[in-house]
């Protein structure tokens, strides 16, 4: 058999593999890059190693379509004999019998020993039925390394969501290595959880982009308050130096909302807290124990204590001449006999 004929043979045998009407069976076939390695092999054997490389359900199909034995016609595309049927029916039922390791294959040698791995049935079997706190426990923990949402699951109850994050630590287990004693009193487990828990996995957020207010909106502002205080408008450098302030201090209020906002992400949450319903309130107060420590920013008081500064004798200089005014008005008023 030439190379030519392996793969025509095999491209054959995936095509009618793949015509079968089989639910959840998954689709096998050579792609344009694949056909074109094999063909570039020197040997038959060359090709039979390279084909069984592409997928680990190739296996069976190569070793049919190598073997000259099977009869392969091609009159309707669909005509095998009774024993590739019968090698296709023992593979898939020993495809059906294996465990489903999590993380891990049968044969795999963990660095710590211990081949007693956790299956995708032990996710329910061993967990489902815990207790609600231990449920819960178990879920913070979950949350804490990062590898659980907020909102997505209902704390105490084993539902899919705790499931699939809680196999992602089972599958670090088994790749360190189970014990039947560890299986058994879970000492395995706890101790990838608790190291995860406490060593979060970092899920990269879009960085924050300060947008500073419309400029015109702050020169508004600022030509507000001297109208309203000073009955005119700013200087120049008046309106430039309090719309500096206003940025700036919009800036630094930002930048502190954000050091808030990652010290909310970083608290901790525990099961009593998840279950009681109240890990919120406890985010809220260590926010407010935390803001207490800091400087309050307020980018308008920062504004008008800037204004207050460079009109204090200005506005010292309009009080006394209004008081003039005012003694004036009352003489004058004495003299002509007008109200005062």
């Amino acid at each position: 058999m030439t190379v030519e004929e392996f793969v025509d043979r095999l491209i054959k045998i995936l095509d009618i593999q793949n015509q079968e009407d089989t639910e959840g069976q998954n689709i096998l076939s050579l792609t344009q890059d694949q056909q074109l390695a094999l063909l570039d092999e020197t040997s038959l054997e060359n090709a039979i190693l390279r084909a069984k490389t592409f997928s680990p359900g190739f296996e069976l199909y190569v070793n049919l379509a190598a073997n000259p034995e099977y009869n392969l016609e091609n009159v309707t595309g669909n005509v095998y004999d009774d024993s590739f049927f019968g090698a296709q029916a023992q593979y898939f039922n020993f495809l059906n019998n294996q465990p489903d390791y999590l993380g891990v294959t049968a044969d795999y040698e963990p660095p710590s020993g211990g081949t007693d791995f956790y299956t995708t049935d032990d996710v329910v079997n061993i967990f489902a039925g815990k207790s609600t706190e231990e449920k819960a426990a178990i879920q913070a923990d979950l949350v804490n390394a990062g590898l659980l949402q907020m909102g997505s699951f209902k704390p105490g109850t084993w539902d899919l969501s705790t499931q699939n994050a809680f196999k992602y630590i089972l599958s670090a287990a088994n790749q360190i290595g189970v014990t039947p004693e560890q299986k058994k009193t879970g000492a395995r487990w706890k101790e990838v959880l608790t190291d995860y828990a406490n060593n979060p996995l970092t899920v990269p957020k879009p960085e924050a982009v300060y947008l500073p207010p419309d400029y015109d909106s702050v020169t508004n502002q600022v030509k507000n308050v001297f109208r309203q205080s000073l009955r005119r408008d700013p200087k120049n450098y008046e309106l430039q130096l309090l719309a500096n302030v206003l940025l700036s201090e919009s800036k630094k209020q930002f930048e502190q909302q954000q050091k808030l906002s990652e010290l909310a992400d970083d608290v901790d949450v525990t099961g009593e807290q998840l279950l009681a319903g109240s890990y919120g309130n406890h985010i809220s107060s260590t926010i407010k124990e935390a803001a207490q420590g800091m400087e309050q920013i307020s980018p308008t008081d920062a504004m008008y204590s800037k204004f207050e500064e460079i009109t204090k004798k200005e506005k010292e200089r309009l009080g006394r001449n209004y008081d003039i005014q005012a003694v004036n008005s009352i003489i004058l008023n004495s003299i002509t006999g007008a109200p005062r």
